[in-house]
């Protein structure tokens, strides 16, 4: 003879009396971009980034930005320093200061529409900036 009982289904959550954060995100644009940011914001009145400045900033100054982090950051990889380059660029060009937004944006533009000459520019960036992070940085390994 069988037992056809059922038994309720809990959650761990539901046991360890965790709440999910159910809060109601903001509702996101539908940004479809017909060009890429370097063609769509090139007359923008807001300057890119200079992110030649920035992989080339001297060991003190890194060294220096890990006294404030306390943690040395990871060596930005090239769709990090387009990201940043073009950030604000995208705010304005977008009308939006939600960063989730920005790189939503910036990742479309990256992914499907900048030609090779601006991935190949950051590709140079970012070998400049493991480079310049390496030499402040000789011990450092990636650890998660």
């Amino acid at each position: 003879m069988s037992s056809s009982r059922s038994t309720p289904t809990t959650s761990i959550s539901q046991i360890a009396g965790v709440r999910k954060n159910r809060a109601k995100k903001a509702p996101e644009p539908d940004v479809i971009l017909q060009a890429p940011l370097s063609v769509l914001t090139k007359d923008s009145e807001t300057p890119l980034r200079d992110m030649e400045a920035w992989v080339n900033r001297s060991v003190e100054n890194r060294r220096a930005e890990v006294t404030k982090a306390n943690k040395i950051a990871r060596p930005m990889n090239r769709f990090m320093l387009y990201r940043s380059a073009y950030a604000e660029r995208t705010k304005k060009w977008c009308d939006q200061n939600n960063h989730q937004i920005v790189s939503k944006v910036t990742g479309q533009s990256w992914k499907k529409l900048e030609p090779k000459e601006i991935k190949d520019y950051y590709d140079r960036l970012a070998t400049i900036e493991r480079e310049n992070h390496q030499r402040a940085f000789p011990e450092y390994k990636f650890a998660p």
